[in-house]
């Protein structure tokens, strides 16, 4: 998996302790209510007190997730629209924040919150996620392009986990356990389609 861009002034000047994101990172906040900790992404700023939260923000991603596991943060997407409004949104534990990069809009959902930080441990884990979705992150885990053949692939739903010290070539076997799949490689490019029935 690649690293994620992480730019911080050093050390942590003025009243703010702040970062800027590109990738997924995993985040221990000790608290400091007179400087408080801001995760800037593309189009969000998340502000924080001392709480620990996953957040997986890919620049060419539509959606940028955050997983709150402990503590309380402030969540703030930023989208340049003609009336020049700010969605932002508390989380709470176990809740989890997909904002929308095109249009600034913030989904809340109750989750798992263990599931988002498992890669941190070297598991990568997903409860009843769509197959794009997983995609998504296995194309950001192994530096790979993945097409999907066929539009009715796209919200297959899975569960299952494995390490992230496996290849590519085994966690696609995973999620075909079924035989339902085939694949196409060439280099690092791989196409899945249904298989002929």
């Amino acid at each position: 998996m690649p690293p994620p861009v992480l730019n911080t002034p050093p050390p942590f000047n003025g009243d703010e302790r702040v970062v800027h994101l590109e990738g997924e990172a995993y985040f221990e906040v000790a608290k400091n209510h007179s400087k408080p900790f801001i995760v800037k992404l593309k189009n969000q700023q998340i502000t924080v007190l001392g709480t620990s939260f996953n957040i997986q923000a890919f620049n060419d991603d539509r959606f940028s997730v955050t997983t709150l596991l402990s503590g309380s943060i402030l969540l703030e997407s930023f989208w340049t629209l003609k009336d020049g409004k700010v969605s932002s949104m508390k989380l709470k534990p176990n809740q989890q924040a997909r904002s929308d990069n095109r249009t600034g809009s913030i989904f809340l959902s109750e989750t798992d919150a263990s599931i988002s930080n498992a890669w941190v441990g070297g598991k990568y884990r997903f409860k009843d996620e769509t197959l794009v979705s997983i995609v998504k992150r296995l194309e950001n885990y192994y530096g790979v392009n993945i097409r999907l053949a066929h539009d009715s692939l796209r919200n297959i739903r899975y569960t299952g986990t494995f390490s992230l010290d496996q290849g590519i070539q085994e966690v696609l076997d995973i999620i075909n356990s079924e035989k339902q799949y085939t694949f196409m490689k060439d280099g690092k490019d791989i196409l899945i389609s249904a298989r002929s029935k």
